[in-house]
């Protein structure tokens, strides 16, 4: 009998408590929508909170303890550095310009960090240490100007002509600096004392090996007579035009002869028994310098007399 009541009653322990168990679901899937929107609202939990902690939440107002609290609006996570605090607060005084914090950190050179300095001009602003001007998501921070004494309007005026003249100054220093860099470059383009030197001996030697040769044709008694030489010259430049004349003719025909036949040139050349400017190893380019360097000369020599 005791163990039929036992179990009955265990049974029906179990049936309660499925029971309340279903009623608490029932109750739960009911608000958990309101329940959702208010716990996120003011704790900072993942998006997967479930309805059991949604409740002790609910439940128990004191559970902040067990959450992640949002900073306040404006504020950064973390505790501001009183060292960087200093180090700002001195840079903005000092400076007395506007910045923002990227404008901070680079004008320290790294010695604080962006978060850091974000930090610390916040903590500043809060205590109106510094003042910060606001323009939509941008946040600008300068001195107080009431720190500051105000010069006269006579030393106002005397700081305008100072800085004038000291303007006029800078511009005189950079345009002398300019042509000193311009004449720099101009010397350093220069040959030095010894390339000179070097270039010297050089040109001696070529005189000398220039006169060597003169007096050896000097010697040897073959002298043309200018006209002559003015005349071979003549005759020279006719023949050479009339060589590229023919050659090209000559080429002309044999790529017509070639394009019928459908041969290569140099084939068609070769069966025909004709050979080229190459196959006498003849250089028609220099030819031609040479032959324009002695006209040079002729006309030098025209002109000198």
């Amino acid at each position: 009998w005791m163990n039929t009541l036992k179990s009955s009653s265990a049974h029906f322990l179990i049936l309660l408590t499925l029971r309340v168990i279903l009623v608490f679901k029932v109750i739960c899937s009911f608000f958990d929508s309101a329940f959702r929107k208010k716990i996120r609202a003011q704790v900072r939990r993942p998006d997967g909170l479930d309805t059991f902690w949604a409740l002790c939440i609910w439940s128990f107002p004191n559970t902040h303890q067990w959450t992640k609290t949002q900073p306040a609006e404006g504020m950064s996570r973390g505790r501001p550095d009183p060292a960087a605090e200093r180090k700002i607060l001195a840079f903005i005084n000092e400076r007395n310009r506007p910045f923002n914090v990227q404008g901070i950190v680079d004008g320290l050179h790294g010695e604080v960090k962006k978060t850091a300095a974000q930090r610390a001009l916040e903590a500043l602003a809060n205590r109106e240490e510094i003042t910060l001007k606001e323009s939509g998501k941008s946040k600008v921070y300068y001195a107080r100007q009431d720190q500051f004494d105000v010069p006269p309007p006579e030393e106002l005026s005397n700081m305008d002509v100072e800085i004038k003249r000291l303007t006029e100054e800078l511009e005189a220093i950079k345009q002398e600096c300019s042509e000193l860099n311009g004449s720099c470059v101009q010397l350093g383009n220069m040959m030095t004392l010894d390339e000179m030197h070097q270039e010297i001996e050089q040109l001696k030697q070529s005189n000398q090996s220039l006169d060597e040769r003169l007096a050896a044709i000097k010697e040897g008694g073959a002298v043309i007579q200018p006209g002559e030489r003015e005349s071979k010259e003549t005759k020279v430049r006719q023949m050479f035009t009339e060589w590229k004349r023919r050659r090209r003719q000559c080429k002309e025909v044999v790529d017509t002869i070639a394009d019928g036949a459908q041969k290569d040139p140099g084939e068609l050349m070769e069966d025909l028994g004709l050979e080229s400017d190459e196959d006498a190893q003849v250089n028609l380019a220099e030819l031609e310098q040479q032959i324009n360097l002695d006209s040079g000369h002729q006309d030098k020599r025209r002109r000198s007399r």
